[in-house]
């Protein structure tokens, strides 16, 4: 599907960032992973406003081997081009700074947001398994009663309704903008993952990936160091809370990895049995994806990324597949006391070199780049055309 081109109407594609300048930012890689795959189907321009210097040379390697084009542009520059062909579809995320200057100076255009992270996101109550666990605090409770929520948010959403469409992460978040914000999405577009980074090699297989803080974890790391079949040697502690001092596991090696490229995280993927991460707060989180296309299984909350995993798993059920590749990050903290669910751990444990392979091309067919921007291009388009007849009518 990705070499061919959709059958098209004439519509370009210009994915905006604005004064971006941090390389790491996950909002801003995500538009230009949406831009690549587009630009396999359509013309499609990434126009970066007023970024450094810095972000705009890793914009250009990032995209590098892509038929995307990419222009250096100041705000006046951007709005003079667009403003030639008011059909141009013109694609941006709704981080503040970045919305409120699209939606002023781009109105008139073809506006797509997609929304990445929603204000107060993180202290909404979530509709999902396992998040009965935690507790919100009261002031979480406060903030986001809807008349507190309305005075807060009228700003934003009187932005976020100047665009033509406007497009969620997850249903999950969906769901949410729905419930809190008064907001209809037009549809849900799941983030890509970079399946040129993240994807499965057969591999020997004698390391745990640790995201974040370990202090949390010591006790599931234990559960999976006693299962002697694996011959764990190594932990891989990615971004950690604790000091290097601090982290001793006897007859282990330990790797701290800071600040990391995505061919860095490739090579430690490759050797990685399991991986664990208890962050739970974005309204998609990548990482568990990433991990599963890279067949390493993971223990997470049950994100909304991994909840798309639970909705259309009937197929792996009829290819004979039991177990997911991830486990809740939150059960596990009653395992020491629950018998019961201790052997099922173990057993998840010791079954995880079956599914490996099976879900990260399972995955990779959801989540890639390419299949990604054709369901992206397919849900404009259809939106545009209805909007079309509508006027003629």
């Amino acid at each position: 599907m990705s070499g061919d081109r959709m059958q098209r109407q004439e519509l370009d594609y210009y994915f905006i960032l604005y004064r971006e300048y941090q390389t790491n930012n996950a909002i801003a890689n995500d538009i230009i992973r949406r831009a690549m795959g587009v630009s396999l189907y359509r013309n499609a321009v990434l126009v970066l406003i007023e970024c450094s210097v810095e972000f705009q040379v890793h914009a250009r390697d990032y995209a590098s081997g892509s038929p995307l084009e990419i222009l250096c542009l100041s705000m006046a520059e951007a709005k003079f081009l667009l403003a030639k062909d008011k059909g141009n579809v013109v694609i941006t995320h709704t981080w503040p700074d970045t919305l409120y200057a699209c939606s002023h100076h781009f109105k008139r255009s073809y506006l797509v947001f997609i929304e990445e992270v929603p204000p107060l996101f993180d202290r909404l109550p979530k509709p999902m398994p396992g998040y009965s666990l935690i507790e919100r605090k009261l002031v979480d409770g406060i903030i986001t009663r809807g008349v507190v929520m309305k005075l807060l948010l009228n700003r934003y959403k009187r932005a976020l309704r100047k665009a033509s469409l406007y497009v969620a992460i997850s249903d999950i978040e969906s769901d949410l903008i729905i419930l809190h914000y008064g907001l209809k999405p037009s549809f849900t577009s799941y983030e890509p993952v970079d399946d040129r980074f993240f994807k499965y090699v057969q591999n020997q297989r004698n390391s745990i990936i640790i995201f974040g803080d370990m202090r949390d974890k010591i006790n599931i790391i234990k559960i999976i160091l006693n299962q002697r079949e694996l011959r764990i040697s190594e932990i891989v502690n990615i971004n950690p809370g604790m000091k290097r001092q601090d982290i001793t596991f006897p007859g282990l090696n330990i790797t701290v990895l800071k600040n990391y490229s995505f061919e860095e995280i490739r090579e430690y993927y490759k050797r990685a049995y399991v991986s664990i991460t208890s962050e739970y707060k974005g309204s998609f989180e990548l990482i568990p994806i990433e991990s599963i296309m890279s067949g390493v299984p993971i223990i997470s909350p049950l994100v909304p990324s991994l909840s798309i995993l639970l909705n259309i798993n009937s197929e792996s059920d009829k290819a004979g597949f039991n177990e997911l590749p991830f486990f809740d990050y939150f059960a596990l903290k009653e395992v020491e006391t629950d018998p019961k669910l201790m052997k099922t751990f173990e057993k998840w444990v010791i079954s995880l070199n079956k599914v490996r392979e099976y879900y990260a091309d399972y995955c990779s067919k959801i989540f890639s780049i390419h299949v990604i921007a054709y369901n992206f291009i397919r849900n404009v388009e259809r939106r545009y055309e209805s909007a079309n007849r509508d006027n003629v009518h």
